[in-house]
């Protein structure tokens, strides 16, 4: 017994009908694939947790499969990271347009940061690393929907431990609120040599803060600010002047980050290393409380805790042969000088 609905004719009716007794009635064998993740999206979406940093360089777990509408929510629990999309050819460089959490710190942080990521195409393959300094090259990397032949997770990974390229900040398109803004010009910065990194700082993280507020940095470096609370800036200054902005000097203006779920970024690309560049926060009185940040300060003289001293008005003024009354006591200083003449002359 068959059943056909709108035969093209009836030899076609004929043929499947005979088709039908000749097999006994059953239905030909299938010979289709498993179907792959749904492309449409899911009438119940699930949320696929996915730790980022924890015990190493690691996604965990660092391939999933997923349908459209499902989020991966990723938390990071240690070091600096991100969640940034690549290809497969490609794994260690941002697809143009990708999506990018941006450096997310996680050190010391409670609670942990999240990043949410929700699949709007499970046609394909999607594939994801770590962009922060050789994370991608040491295997962190993840992938949704992978293939198990082919453009396999293994194969991914073992292309960016291979021959991945190095991580590009200009490259990456940022789901968050980022602002990718060079240092002013200056033709007298040597060339890059290396491979550039990124410096993860967290700004306003447990109070008036950069974290760490003092880095080492070489030409071609991007350092990414993530503002976690408050409303703070980057702002260029002085080490005369610390708490004012250097005329043409890099700038991120107030990021607002209070009550956000995904810290806004904002990178600064360092062009010039022949000198220590020097930075504040101009919210109210931040800097006047210590709210200031350097690159490449040096261990003596113009040091960062001098720098840091006189954003706070806690400068002294330094003995030096010849100076008279003055020293580190300030209007003391004359009665100290004065104590140990009068001693002096005793002793004579």
């Amino acid at each position: 017994m068959v059943f056909a609905v709108n035969p093209k004719s009836d030899e076609q009716m004929a043929t499947y009908r005979a088709n039908a007794v000749a097999s006994g009635g059953a239905a030909p064998a299938s010979t289709s694939t498993p179907a792959a993740p749904s492309a449409t999206p899911n009438a119940t979406p699930k949320t696929i947790p996915v730790v980022v940093g924890q015990g190493g360089l690691t996604f965990t777990p660092e391939k999933v499969t997923a349908a459209v509408g499902d989020i991966l929510q990723l938390t990071f629990v240690g070091g600096a990271h991100t969640f940034t999309q690549s290809t497969f050819a490609d794994p260690c460089s941002a697809l143009a347009g990708g999506t990018d959490s941006g450096a997310k710190p996680a050190a010391g942080v409670t609670p942990s940061p999240t990043f949410n990521y929700t699949v709007t195409d499970a046609s394909k393959p999607l594939w994801f690393y770590c962009k922060t300094g050789t994370h991608c090259k040491s295997g962190m990397v993840l992938s949704i929907n992978a293939p198990a032949t082919g453009n396999t997770h293994e194969a991914f990974k073992a292309l960016a431990e291979g021959t991945g390229a190095a991580p590009s900040a200009s490259a990456s398109a940022s789901s968050t609120a980022t602002v990718d803004t060079p240092a002013p010009s200056d033709t007298s910065a040597p060339p890059t040599t290396g491979t550039a990194k990124e410096i993860a700082v967290a700004v306003g993280q447990g109070g008036l803060t950069f974290t760490p507020s003092s880095v080492t940095a070489s030409v071609g470096d991007v350092v990414v600010l993530s503002f976690m609370s408050g409303s703070h800036t980057f702002t260029q200054s002085t080490f005369a002047d610390p708490c004012n902005p250097l005329a043409g000097g890099a700038d991120s203006g107030a990021v607002p980050a209070a009550g956000l779920a995904v810290a806004p970024t904002f990178n600064y690309t360092v062009t010039d290393t022949s000198k220590p560049l020097w930075f504040y926060c101009k919210t109210g009185t931040h800097c006047k409380s210590g709210m200031v940040f350097s690159i490449n300060a040096p261990a003596t003289g113009n040091t960062f805790d001098k720098f840091k001293a006189t954003a706070t008005g806690n400068t002294t003024a330094e003995v030096t042969p010849g100076s008279g009354a003055s020293s580190a006591f300030g209007t003391s200083g004359a009665l100290t000088l004065f104590v140990a003449t009068a001693l002096a002359g005793l002793m004579l």
